[in-house]
């Protein structure tokens, strides 16, 4: 007799035999429970919540993993539960966030904002609000009281969206095939935004019901699958959003738990794939406002790129994909306990150290782990300026279909060597490529070389961790002065609450999305040459 087990928030379901592991029924639901160590319980990443239904008793390396209130919570290390009745468990891992990664003071125009008063929502108990930035890869979710514009609470977690492709291209492909499928999409992102509302207003004694006013932004195709539009016209040439416009809809006609009478407000898209999460960044960092040549880089998994020339705006999209963020590699993760975040090379014969976050043993590697580990790699001659492992090398392990692994770090608590693959190495390449070749584009486009630039943000919560130094030695990044580029954290979240505290703020981000010139890459003379040269390595050491 077969059990049913439920996984959500994405709702799906599958049969499966009693005895066999909750991670096994995930990946036959296709639902992405990481599990870096192949299911041996050493990684501790594959967790799940169990909300209802009978499982095995809890393992001695689940006892080690789930720590304090977890395991009474109902968390489980899926790869070590047995299924024996029918389940339902929640795989969205809501993190706390810490407040600095929204790097509020050093955005300007928000500081004021916060000063305002009250604005949006009143009522006899304090009110709430909430901003909320949908990535491809990762949603982020800040709570505010709105009579101060205090910043509450900011938590985290991985769009589960993931299960129906990595990419946004994918997702929208899926969702283009049939008017449930899109749907599909839609109750997932709801459901996650949900769950992460409910956690944050919990950890304040709070509840969803106190939440007045929500301001949603991403891209383009984020924005689509929020609010079930269609997107089947965005996935090929010319790339056109079903609307540009803002909007400000019912909460309880989206399906999202607010108060009565709550509103979601949605700003405008720019247009193509570029949408209303790098209008916020222009909203934010205030880059109109501002002479000289200036540069703002979004990073993740759909890179966007704002260009100003004295005030004058220009942006792109780039498809770089989810493989700076670990999320395409074998030993990829997040930045979480265990995960590599900074590698160096610490002595004359190439020996690597390495620091995890937390100091934990070595689990996985996160994306400014697997940029410093690159620019290692070159600057040790283990890569050619193409990408090509070096043969012979003492730290490559031969795979016998010629994806060879580079030994990053060996015997980690995952029971094996840490290591990158040829392959992985040219997804990163593709990644880092796409990227340059949208800013040396925009530069083109104006006449200008890096050399003219004064100042380059580099914005994200991803992006505010990466080494500078690595991400010139990589190419990523144009080989400037480092007292040019500034790392702030997330410039998009930080607008969405700009749009959030203030109308003021929100009527002047409609007006700058009117300002701002949408360049897409593909039609722009020398864009595949800039591309096919950017996936090389740069020649000298940073």
């Amino acid at each position: 007799m077969s059990c049913t087990v439920q996984f959500e928030p994405s709702g799906t379901a599958v049969e499966i035999e009693p005895g066999r592991t909750l991670l096994e029924a995930a990946r036959e639901a296709e639902i992405p429970l990481p599990a870096a160590c192949g299911g041996r319980g050493y990684c501790g990443k594959c967790r799940a919540r169990v909300v209802g239904g009978p499982l095995s008793s809890v393992t001695p390396r689940e006892k080690e993993a789930l720590t304090g209130t977890l395991l009474a919570d109902g968390w489980r290390l899926a790869c070590q539960c047995k299924v024996t009745g029918s389940v339902t468990a929640e795989t969205l891992q809501v993190r706390d966030s810490a407040k600095g990664d929204l790097a509020l003071g050093e955005m300007p125009g928000l500081a004021a904002a916060e000063a305002a008063g009250p604005r949006l929502h009143t009522g006899a108990r304090e009110p709430l609000g909430c901003a909320v930035d949908l990535g491809t890869t990762n949603i982020a979710m800040y709570l505010y009281r709105m009579t101060d514009g205090a910043l509450l609470g900011a938590s985290g977690a991985g769009n589960p969206q993931s299960s129906w492709g990595a990419d946004i291209i994918t997702r929208l492909a899926f969702g283009a095939r049939s008017a449930e499928n899109g749907k599909k999409l839609q109750r997932v992102l709801v459901k996650s935004v949900n769950l992460m509302t409910a956690h944050g207003a919990a950890a304040l004694g709070r509840s969803p019901a106190d939440i007045g006013e929500m301001v949603v932004v991403g891209n383009s195709g984020m924005h689509h699958m929020f609010l079930d539009l269609p997107g089947a016209q965005l996935i090929r040439a010319p790339y056109l959003p079903a609307t540009l416009d803002a909007m400000t809809l019912a909460a309880r006609d989206l399906g999202i738990s607010m108060g009565p009478g709550g509103c979601v407000y949605m700003p405008p898209l720019v247009g193509g794939f570029v949408g209303s999460d790098l209008l916020a960044v222009a909203l934010s960092t205030g880059m109109d406002r501002q002479r000289g040549v200036r540069l703002a880089i979004d990073i993740g998994t759909n890179t966007e790129v704002l260009l100003s020339v004295d005030g004058a705006l220009h942006c792109c999209s780039t498809a770089s994909g989810p493989a700076l963020e670990g999320a395409a590699l074998r030993y990829g993760s997040l930045a979480e306990p265990g995960a590599i975040e900074r590698m160096w090379i610490d002595d004359p014969a190439g020996g690597l150290s390495f620091r995890t976050v937390g100091d934990r043993p070595a689990n996985g590697i996160c994306g400014s782990g697997i940029i410093d580990a690159l620019g290692c790699m070159r600057r040790l001659g283990e890569i050619s300026r193409t990408g090509l492992m070096r043969p012979g090398s003492s730290r490559v392990q031969a795979d016998p279909g010629g994806d060879n692994r580079f030994v990053l770090a060996r015997a980690t608590s995952l029971g094996a060597d840490l290591t990158v693959s040829q392959s992985e190495i040219r997804a990163l390449q593709l990644a880092k490529g796409a990227i340059r070749a949208g800013i040396d584009t925009l530069l083109a486009i104006h006449g200008l070389d890096a050399g003219r630039i004064d100042q380059v943000t580099v914005a994200g919560t991803f992006g505010a961790h990466i080494a500078i130094e690595s991400a010139m030695e990589i190419g990523l990044l144009p080989r400037i002065p480092l007292d040019r580029i500034r790392q702030v954290g997330n410039a998009a979240g930080a607008g969405a609450a700009l749009m959030l505290l203030s109308r003021e703020e929100r009527a002047r981000a409609e007006a700058l999305c009117r300002s701002i010139t949408h360049v897409e890459l593909s039609l722009q003379p020398g864009f595949r040459r800039r591309f096919a040269h950017a996936q090389w390595f740069p020649e000298e050491s940073a």
